[in-house]
């Protein structure tokens, strides 16, 4: 845990919901591991239910992206290089009527 360092055992299973608001980002552009092609875009979100998480966007244009911009959790199908499909969790800005809502 960030905030109060406890750690393996000492630590709890808890269900959070995937909502949230953008409180940061960054573009990557060079990455030398597999698995995802630059640029991809990097996200700080604050939960509803209330821990930061940082991972991936869906978006990869930075500029639909603001500081405030509610966003909800998608599942990402990969496809690793020996035809196996495993998941992961990102996030997406919620969107009305084809834009992306500030908070």
């Amino acid at each position: 845990c960030e905030r109060c360092g406890a750690s393996g055992a000492d630590l709890q299973k808890f269900a959070l919901a995937a909502r949230g608001v953008l409180t940061s980002h960054a573009v990557v552009h060079l990455h030398p591991a597999g698995g995802i092609t630059p640029p991809f875009v990097i996200g700080e979100i604050r939960l509803d239910d209330g821990p930061s998480l940082r991972l991936t966007m869906v978006e990869a244009a930075a500029e639909v992206l603001v500081s405030g911009t509610p966003v909800h959790g998608v599942l990402h199908a990969l496809r690793a290089d020996d035809g196996s499909v495993s998941t992961e969790l990102r996030f997406a800005a919620v969107v009305v009527d084809r834009q992306a809502v500030s908070a």
